[in-house]
């Protein structure tokens, strides 16, 4: 899943392996390392359209995904300038 974060760059959400949830940034043409942000543990198929990320098209984003049949996680991202 990807939104924009303006000015031809990204943030993503991305599953690694079957349960592990990971964050990536894309910004100057190269992605950032990913960084694990949560997990789930149901099996959902297809797993990427229950996982949602949205931006404020800027350094900030909202990631949301099932964590059970009955649970929903959310949390901020912010990208911090280096």
């Amino acid at each position: 899943n990807l939104a924009s974060a303006g000015k031809n760059n990204f943030h993503a959400l991305v599953y690694r392996g079957y349960s592990k949830l990971s964050y990536l940034y894309y910004n100057n043409g190269k992605w950032s390392l990913p960084v694990e942000v949560g997990e789930r543990k149901i099996a959902i198929i297809p797993k990427q359209h229950n996982t949602k990320i949205v931006s404020n098209r800027s350094n900030k984003a909202l990631a949301i995904w099932p964590k059970s049949k009955s649970e929903l996680v959310a949390r901020w991202i912010e990208v911090l300038d280096e």
